[in-house]
């Protein structure tokens, strides 16, 4: 790995970064965080001429594209600033007559003095070439130790196939409009690229009886060679089904978060509805979580954003499962990366999904195992005989359930 240095100057750098030479990575590292205090703290430091550390730029060598490995926030900052986004904050501590001179100054405002001062400050910047995948990552560890980063912001600093590919499919996500306005979490601190590594970890064990740790798809990332496509072609279309039954019965009131999210893509990973109505699974996933949300308030009142019943009447067929449904609330809450709580929760919604085609009459097809389906039909019988659901021991559950096919 080549480091080559140069210093050029802010006026340089703001027009590499507006005309989109330089990218900035909105969700890098741990995307655009700084507060506007600090991002006045650095305006300041830069007009009283004092240092300001080293950026560091990886030059992608198949496409020449340079993307800020080290620097963001200060390159955010700067950026902000120029574009009018906050003025000066002239009292910075330690005080300083000439700084409260400039007080509420925005940049265009600045005196010619200050703004050509300013325009032709010099920041140090390493461009960083010829490197092997776990290069850069390991110089983001090394500069960043005193940072606390998420395990998926981390990573992101190791270029290789799997980054490339879960970028993608990140993007593709968020273009089938999968974002914070229906998920209720964003992906600021990368928890996107995180849900989607991990269940694209379980697609290629095919598996989820396996724990998943950060040392696990750490090791993704760094591996010289990406998931296969048939790998990234069955996540696809797990997404596109999220996305399409969502949207359907798309409602302010239902949100997720990274585990229940993981959870649904598994389920459409491995669900196709043969007949009876393509509209199944959207009002089955909506009847799921408004009856979830019910359940977590302690409520049998339900609210729904659809005009009458439900298709089928799946809400009340869902509400005779109470006792499953808060054991997916629980694990959906606490110890939700256990073996166990993944476990427990794809059970869950694929006999919940099974119940429902029992009560009124559609049929479907999925990648189950024959164990996992005589689990459903063991467990359905018990329902038939009275005894409830939730008498279904989790480590039983655990020896039949969760092998893909």
């Amino acid at each position: 790995m080549r480091l080559l240095p140069s210093d050029p100057d802010i006026q340089t750098l703001y027009g590499r970064i507006k005309n989109s030479k330089i990218d900035l990575q909105p969700d890098f590292q741990r995307g655009e965080v700084w507060t506007e205090d600090k991002k006045k703290a650095l305006i300041d430091t830069i007009l009283r001429g004092w240092h300001v550390p080293p950026i560091h730029i990886i030059v992608v060598e198949e496409t020449g594209e340079q993307e800020v490995l080290d620097g963001q926030q200060r390159l955010v900052a700067i950026r902000d600033f120029m574009s009018g986004a906050f003025p000066v904050d002239g009292y910075c501590e330690p005080f300083n007559k000439d700084m409260k001179a400039l007080d509420g100054l925005f940049y265009e405002e600045l005196p010619p003095k200050h703004k050509n001062l300013f325009d032709s400050y010099s920041i140090r910047q390493f461009l960083i070439t010829d490197f092997e995948p776990g290069e850069p990552g390991e110089l983001f560890h090394r500069l960043n130790q005193h940072v606390r980063l998420t395990p998926a912001e981390k990573r992101n600093a190791f270029y290789g196939p799997v980054r490339v590919q879960i970028k993608d499919l990140v993007k593709g996500m968020q273009e089938l409009g999968i974002d914070k306005s229906i998920l209720g979490f964003s992906n600021s601190r990368m928890a996107y690229d995180d849900v989607l590594s991990k269940f694209l970890l379980y697609v290629e064990r095919g598996s989820i009886r396996e724990k998943i740790t950060e040392g696990d798809v750490t090791n993704l990332f760094r591996r010289n060679f990406g998931f296969s496509d048939s790998t990234v072609n069955d996540a696809n279309a797990a997404l596109k089904g999220f996305a399409e039954a969502f949207h359907t019965v798309s409602t302010s009131k239902v949100k997720f978060n990274k585990a229940t999210l993981l959870s649904w893509l598994l389920f459409f990973l491995r669900i196709r509805v043969s007949s009876y109505s393509p509209e199944i699974t959207p009002y089955f996933l909506l009847s799921f979580e408004m009856t979830r949300l019910s359940a977590r308030r302690g409520s049998d009142e339900f609210s729904w954003d659809q005009n009458g019943t439900l298709e089928g009447g799946l809400e009340e067929i869902l509400h005779d499962q109470l006792a499953l449904i808060n054991l997916f609330n629980d694990r959906a809450s606490s110890r939700v990366a256990d073996v166990s709580s993944v476990i427990a929760r794809d059970f869950v919604l694929h006999y919940c999904f099974f119940w429902a085609s029992s009560n009124i009459s559609f049929s479907y097809d999925s990648r189950l195992s024959d164990r996992e389906r005589q689990l459903l039909r063991r467990v359905l019988e018990r329902e038939g005989m009275g005894q409830p659901s939730n008498i279904v021991e989790l480590e039983k559950i655990s020896e039949d359930w969760g092998m893909f096919v």
